[in-house]
């Protein structure tokens, strides 16, 4: 299986150590058909977000290029809905507007490394 340098830096902030718990959550809870190729990838990705969660994914570290996919997937679904679509309002929801805004940078930025390492 090809595998995709993180290449970026992600700093844990509040936001993102919620949303990133979330993700984990969701995803220990949800049912492998219609959302995963098959049970190991599902524990695949469990396994990202858990490195995640405790800083062990850094610039140099390989992910397996359906994880990434998966990983960048949430991120930008997230940025789509904190910020882009303009579900909240910066002055009522500042960190959740803001977290939405550092998502969709590092989804960009996830997206770029996509295109550069991936194998379709």
């Amino acid at each position: 299986m090809n595998k995709i340098p993180f290449t970026i830096k992600f700093p844990q902030t509040k936001y993102t150590r919620d949303e990133v718990y979330n993700f984990w959550n969701t995803t220990k809870e949800t049912q492998v058909e219609g959302s995963f190729k098959d049970e190991n990838q599902k524990e695949r990705y469990v396994k990202f977000l858990d490195d995640f969660q405790n800083k062990k994914i850094k610039p140099t570290t390989k992910i397996d290029q359906d994880i990434f996919w998966l990983f960048m997937d949430d991120i930008e679904n997230r940025a789509s809905i904190d910020y882009v679509e303009g579900h909240y309002d910066v002055e009522d929801e500042p960190e959740i507007v803001n977290g939405g805004k550092y998502f969709y940078k590092k989804g960009q930025e996830l997206r770029k490394v996509w295109k550069k390492f991936s194998i379709q």
